[in-house]
This record gives structure tokens, sequence and C-alpha cells, in this order.
């Protein structure tokens, strides 16, 4: 097998399994490799023996990069929406899902999914409930001897009858 056998059968195997471009990323990746340890001496068949099956290595892109068979991504952007090209990259709002990832919102270049947001977003929720919280302890003084008062005439104007 030459270098061209490898790459070709690397293609092969990553076809419909991964994106175009991680398939081209790999191929230009190891055909470089390739070259470079051909230039620093190696043999072309040491270094594809050092490389192994690229059936194997196609398994182990196809694993670390997901499945694009399985994993459909479905966009939505403000240039979806009717808004210009040059709005959308300046702030707009752009939202993709996929299937093994999840969702993945993004406002300009600002990610809105990142760990930093979603903490923001929780302390948001949590100081949220503290005020209301608040506001019921400030009320319920009030609110609990009224609540009291009416359960009482309803319980002794029911008993009457």
């Amino acid at each position: 097998m030459d270098k061209y056998d490898f790459l070709n059968k690397l293609r092969e195997a990553l076809e419909g399994e991964v994106s175009q471009s991680i398939i081209e990323e790999n191929i230009s990746y190891y055909s470089t490799y390739i070259d470079s340890e051909i230039r620093k001496g190696k043999s072309e068949a040491e270094v594809l023996q050092l490389l192994g099956e690229p059936r194997l290595i196609a398994k182990t892109i196809i694993d670390t990069n997901g499945s694009a068979s399985t994993g459909r991504t479905y966009t939505y952007s403000n240039e979806a929406a009717g808004e210009s090209q040059e709005n959308n990259a300046q702030g707009g709002f752009h939202a993709s899902y996929n299937e093994q990832g999840g969702v993945d919102f993004k406002y300009g270049k600002f990610k809105i999914n990142t760990w930093y947001v979603k903490m923001a977003l929780i302390i948001l929720v949590i100081a949220i409930l503290c005020i209301v919280g608040r506001i019921a302890l400030a009320i319920l003084p009030i609110i609990f001897p009224i609540v009291v008062i009416f359960a009482l005439v309803s319980y002794f104007t029911g008993n009457r009858r």
C-alpha cells in the first residue's frame, strides 16, 4: 500500500460517517504527516506501517467526531428570518441543533450556552427566587391573619345552619 491507497481507504471509510470538512481536514493532515516523515528520512512503507490500518484510524475519527448520518443539524439565524448578512455578522442571533451535540446558541460572537453563561442564568434565577421569597415573607404577616379570620368566619357561619 502506498500513500495514495492509504488516503483513499481513509476517505472511503469516512465518507457518509462524518462531515466533508472533517474528511478533508484529516486527509490533509495525514498527507502532510506522511510527507514530513518521508522528508525526515523514513521510507513511505515505514510511515504507513507506523500509522496502521486506515479503517481503524477512520473508526477513531468517527467515534471522536460523531456520525454525520445520525447527527442531523438544524440551523436558525437572523439571515434566515430575513435580516441581512451584515447585521448577522455584527451581532445577529444564531441557533443550531445537532442530535448528538444538543443546542448551540450564539449572539454575534458570544456563545450563549457556555458554562459561564449557564452559571449566570442560574444565579439570576436564584436571585429572582430570593426576591419573590422576600416579598412573600413581607406580605405573609399581613395576609395570614386575614386568611385565618375568613376561615374562622366561614367555619362558624357554616355551623350555625
